[in-house]
């Protein structure tokens, strides 16, 4: 490979490779959480990347995503942190860990009372209707983040990466799809990113100049008939991501139509291509977001094989290229693309067994790697 496994300078960290290993829930936590599986689970995929970014790091108890999920709300996580970043760590990689807030998507405790939240009272799951936050409150929920940020700094990782995509907490307020606010923290695109950039100024007074802020974003939301996001909006958000002293901007898409969300979500899109999607569907996208901007980009989407790979770098599309379900089918990924032997690696199918089985409480379950 002529420019995947070179050295990449990066803020103040320097990468092995040009290789990341993206934010994929496993739901291998206990008790919210790092266990001694998802320590191994980690470490295996570390062995060759130049990065690795920890699945979401669930920033208040009531925001859980899925079960299973990985908490960053307490320094009760903090023990469990620092053994796994020091893991990831040890074999080489750049340890980041992701903060999220599930937002409208906040469906996991509604029997209990908890709401969903949003920027606007808009439905993003049929039948769970979602409370719109106060100007008063968002400053609250500014600190979890920037807690989970300075939490993350203490238990040895390398930087924080903001889940601003997919439409969860962040992300909606992005979007002029569930964002609907006439104050300050909606209306055009530079309130729109109010939000993220106040948060990108706290994280940094908290954590300094030396940690690395990865922004995760939407270039793409597209629902059954229209578009929401375009890739000129989101490369015009993402550059004042950029002077609000984000490091790096990785960039997905909320784009390819989901058949199972089709009537139940107010964006039927999955952020994870399925197998009639092309590979690298999100490249174009991605490179019209990285034409704006002095920092590097991540690009992301269906990138399974290290001829891809290797065209994404070499067309200008990004910068870092991650690589996530085909490494959770094979976490040799980096080795075999590395010796030349792609022909060896394990193909995934896309038959979406890992998303099943986490939503069902089973944990990631590949029925291409039975060890994960």
């Amino acid at each position: 490979m002529s420019q995947l496994f070179r050295p990449f300078r990066l803020a103040g960290a320097t990468l092995s490779n040009r290789l990341v290993f993206p934010a994929i829930a496993a739901c291998f936590a206990q008790d919210s959480k790092v266990s001694e599986r998802m320590i191994d689970y980690y470490r295996r995929r570390a062995n060759g990347v130049g990065m690795v970014i920890v699945e979401p790091g669930v920033v208040h108890p009531d925001s859980a995503t899925l079960p299973g999920i990985l908490g960053n709300w307490s320094d009760e996580c903090l023990p469990g942190l620092r053994r796994l970043a020091l893991a990831i760590k040890a074999e080489g990689a750049v340890a980041m860990v992701q903060a999220v807030h599930s937002g409208p998507q906040g469906i996991a405790r509604e029997a209990e009372g908890v709401e969903p939240v949003g920027p606007s009272a808009i439905e993003y799951i049929k039948g769970h209707p979602v409370r719109a936050l106060t100007a008063e409150e968002i400053p609250l929920y500014l600190e979890l983040f920037a807690a989970g940020a300075e939490r993350a700094a203490k238990a040895g990782f390398d930087g924080i990466e903001v889940h601003c995509a997919h439409l969860y907490l962040l992300s909606s307020f992005l979007s002029p799809l569930t964002n609907r606010r006439a104050d300050a923290y909606g209306g055009s695109t530079e309130g729109r990113a109010k939000i993220v950039v106040d948060l990108l100024g706290k994280i940094r007074r908290r954590v300094g100049q030396n940690f690395l802020i990865s922004v995760r974003m939407n270039a793409m939301e597209a629902s059954v008939s229209a578009v929401a996001m375009t890739p000129e909006e989101a490369r015009r958000l993402a550059v004042r991501f950029e002077e609000a002293g984000a490091d790096m901007i990785h960039v997905t898409a909320l784009a390819s139509i989901a058949p199972e969300r089709v009537g139940r979500y107010l964006c039927p899109a999955s952020p994870d291509p399925g197998a009639a999607a092309p590979p690298g569907m999100y490249l174009p996208w991605i490179k019209t977001v990285k034409e704006g901007l002095r920092i590097p980009v991540i690009g992301v989407g269906k990138i399974d094989t290290p001829e891809l790979a290797e065209r994404a770098l070499a067309e200008g599309c990004c910068d870092l290229v991650a690589v996530g379900r085909a490494m959770i089918a094979d976490p040799l990924w980096a080795q075999k693309a590395k010796a030349g032997r792609a022909a060896d690696i394990r193909r995934c199918t896309y038959c979406r067994s890992c998303y099943h089985s986490r939503k069902q409480g089973r944990g990631l379950i590949c029925v291409i790697n039975e060890e994960v």
